[in-house]
């Protein structure tokens, strides 16, 4: 029987990796002796305040306590051993803290429920004094003792400066962005989101000089989302709908074995100046690693800086573009900043493995490749410890293997290229754009900058530094409209105008990105009607954010309702917009409505009592589809239909069209009738949610001739046909998809004939 030395887990036979800490077998040197007799004891019962001493000789266990306090007090710490052996501490007690009533969520590696905080906190925060905690447990535990305070301040403080720094800054901007622009409440900006842990147990293990990883062995995480706290920006989903509530509770050692494939999650906790801090890109690389089964860090010996960096932060940037030029990961690597990107270093071995496994960065070099000839950079004045970078132009080609190429230059933020004599080109505003992305946003992007950061007197790249400053500059540029929309929610952008009644006013929309948004006080009953002349629609939202339709809409409650004017293609669109306020047209069925009259423009509705499964025909001129609104609010768009429910139903129509709304009698599963059929007399059949219909068309006149049967959707889709023949076989369809359609029977012989037609269920 073997153990694994690193951790005390039992070897399976043909192992390949330590299913306890992913150490490599192979890398075993010797036989490891039998572990305690529990590598992983139970947790003991959480007592409010304490923590109970660990085993004799096992590894440390620190218990969140399921009640009480915010902040887990724990016992004071004991001599660590060295690694390899069986690790005995227990963290220095914890002093209270501030609390700051903010939501802290689960993210990445949190989903343990015990990482990740989002709030609004200053950056001295984190790199000032206070921050860290005193051990590895302590690092953990207190982290799930701030999450459930929900107390992002000190939850920031116990994440590494270096990892989680910019993050913070770019969070700030966000959440005041949110709040100014009217999508998040000041007070509480993500109000209706709340996380609870109780009982949080955890064991750590030493793994090197500053590295110790801690494994959750007991716990629960409980969540609660509650729509009606939320602003009306985060309550109303991208479809309209209210978001759904929903609560729930998981085993934190189920979640984090469900997180890894079933083995145990290990929490990557890093010692930065005496105190001990969770890393969050640690745990991701020590996760990723051990499922991919990848070599494990040596964490004994110091990472080695030697040759590394460059000379000057524009020449890291130059470095970078000739080692990606040619795939040169390694190259690549040595230019990462250690502050930022430390865990890279030390997880180095199982990056470059899992790039050059199984061929497939040989087959990208074999496919082809960059080559970069020029490149000339700016640098700016240095800003928070990073200079910037800005290549101002470059060109150079690209290549495949049958050895063809194209030349390419770059010209700040603007690419062009040459193939065959063919020139063409992009500008990234564009492109974003293209990607309907806000024109704000995408303007703001009109350069490639580069951080830099000088670490030992050689320089490095900055990439998460970079990518924050420029979701910094993005967030900057971006208005009231561009946030309601990447929220799918155009509705709550800011006001382009105030309309009334009759009153025209004259805009400009261009695409999905950027909708003109119009506010207008709306009595309760009234209709509110939005006439559009120009290639644009405009789409009806009630005081709540929801939509209310395409054109016109009954207000339900009185309160100012927006009006949202997207143009239709994706270019920029002038139009006018001349909304109008009008009552319900109540008629009578079967309706034959004539047109408005007049200048009428926009759109009226009519009202009409519908009986539930008696089917109606909407015919408007020209065949056109019509909106139809049930008693419980549900709309759709079309020619015929079944209602679900008896009561008062809506038709939408254009003002200056004419409708006609008729109920038809139709065939069904087990009806069987003759009828006299002409070819502009249809008879109509209905099918029913999970049938599908056998329809059987047979001639019964003293003349049979050769029949055709053709089945169609009312609006002119074809879904089956069937020819007959003179020795009176019978023509034949199918449907099975619910709803209503018409049966057409042709005689090519005889002008009129008599068929009898039955219809059973398949």
């Amino acid at each position: 029987m073997t153990f694994c030395p690193a951790c005390g887990t039992r070897l399976l036979g043909g192992a390949r990796f330590c299913e306890g800490c992913g150490t490599a077998v192979a890398a075993l040197a010797t036989p490891a002796s039998p572990p305690p007799a529990e590598r992983l004891p139970a947790a003991p019962s959480p007592v409010e305040h304490t923590a109970p001493a660990p085993p004799p000789g096992g590894q440390a266990t620190a218990v969140l306590p399921s009640a009480g306090p915010a902040t887990a007090v724990l016992a004071p710490p004991v001599e660590r051993v060295p690694a390899g052996s069986p690790a005995v501490t227990r963290p220095a007690a914890v002093p209270g803290r501030s609390r700051r009533r903010l939501l802290v969520g689960v993210s990445g590696v949190a989903a343990l429920g015990v990482l990740g905080a989002v709030a609004s906190v200053v950056v001295d925060q984190l790199t000032g004094t206070g921050g860290g905690a005193d051990s590895p447990e302590a690092a953990v535990v207190e982290l799930a003792a701030a999450a459930n305070a929900e107390d992002a301040v000190t939850a920031l403080s116990l994440l590494p400066p270096g990892e989680v720094g910019p993050l913070v800054e770019l969070y700030q901007d966000v959440q005041a962005k949110a709040t100014s622009t009217g999508v998040a409440s000041s007070a509480e900006p993500l109000a209706g989101f709340d996380l609870q842990l109780d009982g949080v147990a955890v064991q750590a293990e030493e793994l090197g000089e500053g590295v110790a990883a801690v494994t959750v062995t007991g716990g629960t995480l409980s969540w609660t989302v509650d729509p009606g706290q939320m602003q009306g920006a985060l309550r109303i989903d991208p479809s309209g709908d209210e978001r759904q509530g929903t609560q729930g509770t998981a085993d934190l050692v189920e979640v984090t074995r469900e997180a890894t494939d079933g083995a145990p999650l290990r929490i990557m906790t890093v010692e930065r100046d005496g105190d001990w801090y969770v890393s969050p890109v640690y745990t991701l690389l020590e996760a990723w690693r051990t499922s991919q089964g990848l070599p494990a860090p040596d964490f004994s010996e110091e990472v080695d800086l030697d040759g590394t960096g460059a000379d000057s932060a524009e020449a890291a940037v130059r470095l970078a573009a000739e080692a990606a030029s040619t795939y040169d990961v390694e190259a690549l690597l040595d230019l990462l900043s250690p502050d930022e990107a430390a865990a890279l270093y030390q997880y180095r071995e199982a990056v470059v493995t899992a790039i050059n496994r199984d061929g497939v960065l040989a087959e990208l070099r074999g496919e082809g490749g960059l080559e970069i000839t020029s490149v000339s950079t700016d640098v700016g004045e240095e800003v928070g410890g990073r200079v910037p970078v800005t290549v101002r132009s470059a060109s150079g080609s690209v290549y495949d293997d049958d050895g063809d190429s194209t030349s390419w230059s770059l010209d700040l933020a603007c690419l062009s290229w040459n193939e065959d004599g063919d020139t063409d080109g992009v500008c990234l505003d564009e492109a974003l754009a293209d990607e309907d992305v806000a024109p704000g946003i995408a303007a703001g992007i009109d350069s490639l900058t580069v951080l830099t950061q000088e670490v030992d007197d050689r320089w490095y790249l900055s990439p998460l530094a970079t990518l924050v400053s420029h979701a910094r500059e993005a967030v900057a540029a971006m208005d009231a409209d561009a946030v309601a929309t990447t929220l799918g929610v155009p509705q709550f952008g800011g006001v382009d105008d105030r309309l009334e009644d009759g009153v025209t006013v004259s805009g400009t929309a261009a695409g999905s990105a950027d909708h003109a948004v119009y506010e207008m006080d709306v009595s309760a009953g009234s209709v509110l009607s939005a006439c559009v002349e120009g290639d644009a629609y405009a789409f009806l939202y009630r005081p709540d954010g929801r939509p209310a339709g395409l054109g016109a809409t009954v207000a339900t409650t009185t309160g100012p309702h927006r009006v949202v004017v997207e143009a239709a293609g994706d270019g920029s669109e002038d139009f006018t917009l001349r909304p109008t306020l009008g009552t319900v047209e109540r008629v009578s069925l079967p309706a034959e409505v004539e047109p408005a009259g007049g200048d009428a423009c926009g759109w009226r509705v009519l009202e009409f009592q519908a009986t539930a499964g008696q089917p109606l025909l909407l015919s408007a001129e020209g065949g056109g589809e019509v909106q139809v609104t049930t008693p419980s609010g549900e709309t759709s768009w079309t020619t015929a239909f079944v209602p679900e429910e008896t009561g008062t139903h809506q038709v939408t129509v254009a003002a200056d069209q004419p409708v006609d709304i008729a109920p038809v009698d139709a065939l069904s599963a087990g009806d069987t009738v003759t009828v006299a059929v002409d070819q502009s007399l249809p008879t109509y059949v209905l099918v029913e949610e999970g049938q599908t219909l056998r329809i059987e068309v047979a001639g019964s006149g003293t003349r049979l001739g050769v029949h055709h049967a053709h089945l169609s959707t009312v609006d002119g889709y074809s879904v089956d046909s069937s020819s007959g023949s003179y020795s009176g076989r019978a023509a034949v369809l199918y449907a099975d998809e619910p709803g209503l359609y018409q049966l057409e029977v042709q005689n090519p012989s005889y002008a009129l004939a008599t068929y009898s037609v039955s219809v059973s269920t398949y």
